[in-house]
């Protein structure tokens, strides 16, 4: 554009020109996937040491780390299965305590209708004893003076 004209005002050609542009942009984009591989693997090469002895030590000193990370996250998990065992091993006493209460007084209930029922059969078996009524008359009244 010229500097006389107004920079909001185009010129066709330009706007065609712009289009195409974009077109072969995105041509181009899809096309570069072999460089952009290239360019990954350059990029790992490079970050590669030269020799094999460099190599070993970063591999040992990496291999160092992460068995770190392993044995702490491993610690983490023994703790927390050590904490689940004692909180299911404290509710298991707590359902045996609970649970010894009500057996108690399962006990406690059965003992009682169970003496409920002897005390019944008693009653069935051994009809309480009658005691004369006309002697304990006599023993209240006394003797009769005539």
């Amino acid at each position: 554009m010229s500097a006389t004209q107004p920079t909001s005002i185009r010129h066709p050609k330009k706007q065609s020109h712009r289009k195409g542009a974009a077109k072969t942009a995105t041509k181009k984009a899809s096309g570069s996937n072999a460089t952009r591989r290239k360019s990954a693997i350059e990029r790992i090469e490079s970050e590669l040491p030269k020799d094999l002895r460099d190599f070993s030590r970063l591999v040992r000193r990496d291999l160092t780390q992460l068995e770190k990370q392993i044995e702490g996250a491993q610690k983490d998990v023994g703790r927390g299965l050590t904490r689940a065992l004692r909180e299911v091993s404290h509710q298991l006493g707590r359902f045996e305590a609970d649970g010894e209460r009500r057996w108690r007084k399962l006990t406690t209930q059965a003992r009682h209708d169970a003496v409920k029922v002897l005390r019944k059969l008693a009653k069935v078996i051994d009809p309480p004893k009658k005691k004369p009524k006309t002697a304990r008359i006599k023993a209240k009244v006394g003797p009769v003076s005539a």
